[in-house]
């Protein structure tokens, strides 16, 4: 069953201050890394599993990802905006981690 994410805006203050080892995009074993950025926007589909990226810090906008099963996503510390759109066709892991700011 298809279930329909429409423009989920988080914005999320966890307290504690999450560190991202570098700024960019890593996809492994189905779980996409998201770290830098503080404007990021996944819009998920057209296609089960697949997301794209803009906003995010050493990753070109528009920057296509398959085979996604999960998403983390981690920001510094400033005032970030987190925005996640489009289709779910699969149930999807989400965290997120931001650090100090009026995120």
């Amino acid at each position: 069953m298809n279930r329909t994410l429409l423009s989920a805006l988080v914005a999320l203050a966890l307290g504690a201050a999450a560190t991202a080892g570098h700024a960019g995009g890593t996809l492994a074993g189905g779980r996409l890394t998201l770290s830098g950025g503080t404007d990021i926007n996944v819009t998920l589909g057209p296609l089960p599993g697949q997301a794209t990226v803009f906003g995010v810090a050493g990753v070109a906008d528009g920057t296509v990802y398959d085979g996604v099963a999960a998403i983390a996503i981690v920001t510094g510390s400033a005032d970030d905006k987190i925005q996640i759109d489009g289709d779910l066709a699969n149930d999807l892991d989400l965290a997120l981690a931001t650090s100090t700011g009026s995120d």
